[in-house]
Formats: structure tokens, C-alpha cells, sequence
């Protein structure tokens, strides 16, 4: 990952403090039909962080559509793909028991710098995993700054068999501060 602030998607800074964890959201203004098609995956993702933030697999796993797709890149017993309701919820509770840290950064976070994002804005191990997962999918990410951890947390939003929106995938790249 890049030293320094994180952008948004349209390039505006988030500032964020890693002392106090208020993270402020970059808004830019855009006229109101542009708004409303922005703003169902930010809900979206918004409705999944709410989930995993609470500690509800169940009420993430409603947010699931399949096949989806768990990526750290470090190694965990959670990297898996779910094919299915029940087996999204199971994935969900490993990444809420085994990935002790980021659940705990994400309970404690205030707020997600959302952005919705497209591949050329996304860091380069991401684009590694995605490949060719989601052609025509959105991607919307969000930075987790911790103590002496960071986490850019990429969600891909795709539409389900009966055509919602929801979380295909769920891509965390963890650095650790002078690691």
C-alpha cells in the first residue's frame, strides 16, 4: 500500500486519525440522478459493515450473493469461497472468530470512508485476486487505519440470482506499520 492518506475514488483525501478512529467520509457533490445510482452499493455496503460491526453472520450472510469470495492476504483459515446462504454464514463467523483484529477494528471504527471505486483506483494486490471474478460488478472500498495496523477493505457488488445487489466478494489487504 502506498504511504500517506488515502483518496477516494474521485481523488478527494479521507482524512483519518489513527488516535481516536473517526474516519471522515470524502463526499463530492453530483447532481441528483448520478446521486441515486451511487448511492444503492454505498447503502449496501453500508448495511454489510453495520453487519459484521454488530457481529450478525446472519444479517451479513442476507447481504451475500454467490458464488462469494473471502481474500486476506495474509494467511487464515477464512480465504474461501461460499456457495451458498448457510455457507456464507459459517464463512462469516470464521472471519468473526479468527480474524480477531480486523473485527475488532471494524467494531471500533465510527464511521467507513466508503468510495465506490473501479479497478484503476484499487491497489495492486487486490487486482491480483479479482482477475476477471466480476466484469461487471462495483467495487466499493473503505480504509481501517488501527494501531499499527492498516486495512483496505474492498467489497464487490454484483447482483444475485434474482437480480438484487449484494457483497460477491470481500477483499482485505492488511499491512502492518514498518512490516
Amino acid at each position: 500500500m502506498a504511504p500517506g492518506p488515502p483518496s477516494s475514488a474521485l481523488g478527494s483525501p479521507i482524512a483519518s486519525s489513527s488516535a481516536d478512529r473517526k474516519v471522515t467520509m470524502a463526499v463530492e457533490k453530483a447532481p441528483a440522478a448520478a446521486h441515486d445510482l451511487k448511492q444503492l452499493p454505498l447503502d449496501v455496503a453500508r448495511g454489510w459493515f453495520a453487519a459484521l460491526q454488530g457481529g450478525n453472520a446472519g444479517a451479513a450472510a442476507a447481504y451475500g450473493v454467490f458464488p462469494f469470495t473471502f481474500w486476506i492476504n495474509k494467511p487464515s483459515p477464512c480465504r474461501l469461497v461460499a456457495q451458498d446462504s448457510s455457507s456464507l454464514k459459517v464463512l462469516i463467523g470464521c472471519i468473526l472468530t479468527s480474524e480477531s483484529i480486523l473485527t475488532q477494528e471494524l467494531r471500533e471504527a465510527e464511521s467507513f470512508p466508503l468510495a465506490l471505486n473501479d479497478l484503476k483506483h484499487l491497489e495492486s494486490s487486490v487486482k491480483k485476486v479479482l482477475g476477471e471474478t466480476a466484469p461487471n460488478a462495483t467495487f466499493v472500498s473503505t480504509y481501517i487505519n488501527g494501531d499499527g495496523i492498516t486495512y483496505e477493505i474492498v467489497i464487490v457488488l454484483a447482483s444475485g440470482a434474482e437480480g438484487q445487489l449484494g457483497v460477491r466478494a470481500m477483499l482485505v489487504d492488511y499491512e502492518v506499520e514498518g512490516g
